[in-house]
């Protein structure tokens, strides 16, 4: 990937010049991409931040190296909001699928006590403990 210089924002022809693209196309290219969504100043110029200079030169390396067409472009980020979104849920469900196992092991623990008729270790220790 090309170099991308140190700083908070940059303009349009900045980020034509990095990308190699003419800026007509970089405005043709935020229509079409719904992440690439640059800010405008109180003047109404884009600034462009690093991430999006990031996924300007993803896009022209698809495009012009990979020779994706824009619709196969966007169907490459489609896929990949659809497995980052699967993999967010897969590691929420696993958090709590991890909570459960723990509190059944507590409870597990508790009931064993109970049934083996150990009388308990002082009443500190079970007030630390939570149901």
């Amino acid at each position: 990937m090309k170099r991308i210089p140190d700083k908070l924002y940059f303009k349009i022809g900045e980020v034509a010049q990095i990308a190699g693209v003419e800026p007509f196309v970089l405005r043709f290219w935020q229509k079409e991409f719904k992440e690439l969504r640059p800010r405008q100043n109180n003047k109404g110029q884009r600034r462009y931040t690093r991430t999006d200079v990031e996924l300007v030169l993803t896009i022209a390396h698809l495009r012009y190296q990979q020779k994706y067409t824009i619709e196969g472009i966007k169907k490459l980020f489609a896929e990949k909001e659809k497995k980052s979104t699967l993999v967010r849920k897969i590691a929420t469900h696993q958090h709590q699928a991890q909570a459960l196992c723990q509190q059944v092991k507590q409870d597990v623990e508790d009931i064993l006590e109970i049934l083996s008729g150990t009388p308990d270790q002082s009443p500190s220790n079970k007030a630390g403990r939570q149901s």
